[in-house]
């Protein structure tokens, strides 16, 4: 006597009335269940953060820079990017706070920009 293997797939792609509402239903579920999880994992960044604000522009911007784009363009988003820090910080020490780490990264990545071989271009 030979033992039948039932396949999950089997099961879900019966012609009958149940295994068709049953594909559908598991789909909707299997759905809402992914998305549910996604939600429920995402860890929203505190936009407000000037710190955080300092230190992800610096380093985008410093990177601008060392990659050759033009000083002017830098220096304008850099001038965007510390009022927009101005504007997030609640008092004046936390915008101190946020002005020092932001002319710490990007100094160190200017910095890194001179040392290299004398070209100022990024190597892709």
């Amino acid at each position: 006597m030979e033992a039948e293997t039932i396949l999950p797939d089997a099961v879900f792609e019966s012609k009958g009335d149940i295994g068709v509402g049953l594909n559908w239903v598991m789909r909707i579920s299997l759905s809402f269940a992914t998305g549910a999880l996604l939600l429920a994992s995402i860890d929203v960044a505190d936009a407000s953060d000037p710190t955080l604000l300092a230190e992800t522009n610096a380093y985008l911007l410093g990177n601008a820079h060392r990659c050759g784009v033009a000083d002017d363009r830098v220096e304008r988003a850099g001038t965007m990017v510390r009022d927009s820090i101005a504007a997030a910080a609640r008092d004046s020490a936390e915008l101190a706070a946020a002005e020092s780490r932001y002319i710490e990264i990007f100094a160190a990545i200017a910095v890194q920009a001179k040392t290299e071989t004398g070209s100022r271009r990024a190597k892709s």
